[in-house]
């Protein structure tokens, strides 16, 4: 009996000290960018190319500053389509809680809807939020810049997607936009 009650705090001693099993690695943001064939194209014309990544946020019109957190940029072009107007940007934030992301996601939201360009909502799901801009160009009274913005939320990351092209009206097509935006959220961490 006095050998077993010596023994136990000894084990417990020796299992404190082994280390912990390693906890399951998040994955880092730039794992959840999406590739370059996943970005809408306009009626199967010409396909977008990645032109690199960074380690900051996309910037559009209407598109806010993104909240401080550990972010991958993904810009696209389209060849042959004249830059910068036209082209399409993902950025992946990951904050420290859910909580945080729900909050960000909010406050991002209401700084697009106050845009200085014309905003308008649209359909939207759980998780994710849809506008589309339009944006004149200073001294082209017949263009414009037509954009898109997508909000899209998981756990503690945050997803922005961003497409853009100039023109005198936008034919791009219904849901398109909106599946880009919900395979952006599902490849979220």
């Amino acid at each position: 009996m006095h050998r077993r009650v010596l023994l136990a705090p000894l084990a417990a001693l020796l299992l404190a000290a082994l280390p912990a099993a390693p906890a399951a690695a998040a994955s880092p943001v730039s794992a959840d960018l999406l590739p370059a064939n996943v970005v809408p194209t306009f009626g199967g014309g010409n396909h977008w190319v990645a032109a690199g990544t960074a380690r900051t946020q996309l910037r559009g019109p209407c598109v806010p500053l993104l909240p401080r957190g550990v972010t991958a940029t993904s810009v696209f072009r389209l060849p042959g389509a004249p830059a910068p107007v036209t082209r399409a940007l993902q950025t992946v934030v990951q904050l420290p809680t859910m909580q945080a992301t729900a909050r960000a996601q909010a406050d991002v939201a209401r700084r697009v809807a106050a845009c200085h360009s014309r905003v308008f909502p649209m359909r939207s799901t759980a998780g994710t939020m849809l506008w589309s801009t339009v944006t004149p160009i200073p001294g082209n009274a017949d263009e414009a810049v037509f954009g898109y913005i997508g909000i899209a939320r998981k756990g503690n990351r945050m997803t922005v997607v961003y497409f853009s092209h100039g023109g005198q009206d936008s034919d791009f097509p219904d849901g398109v936009f909106q599946r880009w935006l919900a395979r952006a959220q599902a490849a979220l961490g």
